[in-house]
């Protein structure tokens, strides 16, 4: 008789440890304290900010972990726990902030004053994470309630309630948590009838050391329709705001000593101001501090002015590569490069700045820097009108043959308050 051999279906080591993984997964999902060690120890940093937010007082090493994973919300309270530990620990607590601000934070970039040029789109939290927050919420983590909060405001992986985020702030406010205040004040500040009270929440933050209260304090004062305006104490709430750390507050605060805005004008104490903005990783100081020095907005320096359009642009930002590329297309300071000229307004066009494609498509139609294409510089003065450059629709008018079209470019010009689309317009229709 023949012998029949039956055949088994093997597990291998891999899916059984894939299996054990998502078990632990599930596990920490329910609670499992044990559970979510082991999925943290396997790299899932939402499980390790599970395990910490299970035991806040504890949990700093859990934080780091889920930081060191890739978590933003680790990564944040990282940086709170530095935030709140010793002066000594400042420095972590603004890297941190600024390594979660690149994760897509934007609470975070708002902590160091980072604008949203400098970092990636915002970072969708999970379901399971999102979980966790509330859970911790419930049990009264006022950081939780406060990250809760602006999930809800700003819609983050959960349907926008604006009155659940108010809530959550109010909790986390109630529990001591200052920038809860902070932001609940913001919120509160948008309507007439909360003003008031956004005021005192504000002021509470602002005086308890948070400097972004201290900032939307200044800014509530100093431009609210819902209040009454006081430029002088805005001015000296930004100083507050710079001093304590805040990117914006400096350049804010430098911008009023630029115009005389409730301050004596000083352009030497501006400049400082958007030097040190800059120097904060805030590249709209950058920005500042570059146009300012360009010899067109105040005294020329135009090293300094170069270096903090460069600077701007490395980050990301579109007004500072367009700055590169003005300086280099006139020579301010340098030697006139059209070819370098050209390679930054690109990359200015590329973030959408319409006065960047437009002198894009200029040098294109010259043939400054490179071959003369006029296809290409009628593409470029197209897309700097679609970006509302009013020069760019007055070209792109200018480019055209059909004249409904070209009466539509000359018209959105117009619009965009540039004379000559006007002038343009108004032959057009005589015509």
């Amino acid at each position: 008789m023949r012998a029949v051999i039956i055949g088994f279906i093997a597990v291998t080591a891999s899916s059984a440890a894939a299996e054990g993984k998502a078990k632990d997964v599930l596990d920490c999902d329910r609670g499992v304290a044990k559970a979510c060690e082991r999925a943290c120890k396997d790299s899932d940093g939402v499980a390790c900010t599970q395990r910490g937010l299970a035991e806040p007082a504890k949990g700093k090493q859990w934080f780091e972990a889920a930081c060191k994973a890739g978590e933003t919300f680790g990564c944040k309270l990282v940086a709170q726990l530095a935030e709140r530990a010793t002066p000594q620990d400042l420095p972590l607590a603004a890297a941190t902030y600024r390594k979660a601000c690149a994760m897509g934070s934007e609470t975070s970039c708002a902590r160091v004053g980072m604008s949203k040029e400098e970092k990636v789109p915002t970072a969708i939290y999970t379901t399971r994470l999102i979980e966790a927050i509330r859970k911790a919420c419930d049990a009264k983590h006022p950081q939780s309630c406060t990250e809760l909060g602006a999930l809800y405001i700003t819609g983050n992986g959960v349907t926008a309630d604006v009155n659940t985020g108010l809530t959550a702030f109010d909790t986390a406010c109630a529990g001591g948590e200052l920038w809860a205040c902070s932001n609940l004040g913001i919120q509160l500040g948008r309507n007439a009838d909360t003003a008031k009270s956004a005021l005192d929440l504000l002021e509470r933050a602002c005086t308890g050391g948070i400097a972004h209260a201290c900032l939307n304090l200044a800014l509530q004062i100093g431009e609210s329709k819902h209040v009454k305006n006081d430029l002088p104490r805005a001015a000296t709430l930004l100083d507050k705001a710079c001093d304590l750390g805040h990117a914006m507050g400096c350049s804010t605060l430098g911008r009023m000593y630029a115009n005389g805005l409730g301050v004596t004008k000083d352009l030497a104490k501006a400049e400082k101001l958007y030097e040190k903005s800059c120097t904060a990783l805030s590249s709209g100081g950058c920005v500042e501090l570059g146009t300012l020095t360009d010899g067109d907005h105040g005294p020329a320096n135009y090293k300094v002015s170069l270096d903090a359009f460069l600077v701007a642009c490395d980050r990301g930002h579109a007004r500072g590569c367009m700055g590169v590329g003005l300086v280099y297309q006139r020579g301010k300071g340098t030697t006139k490069d059209f070819e370098k000229a050209r390679e930054y307004y690109k990359r200015a066009c590329d973030k959408k700045s319409g006065s960047a494609c437009n002198n894009l498509g200029v040098l294109w139609h010259g043939g400054e820097g490179g071959a003369k294409d006029t296809a290409k510089a009628n593409e470029h003065f197209k897309l700097g009108c679609e970006y509302d450059n009013g020069a760019a629709c007055v070209n792109h008018g200018n480019s055209l043959t059909d004249k409904t079209k070209q009466l539509e470019a000359y018209d959105k010009g117009c619009k965009l308050e540039e004379k000559s689309a006007c002038t343009k317009a108004a032959d057009a229709r005589k015509k």
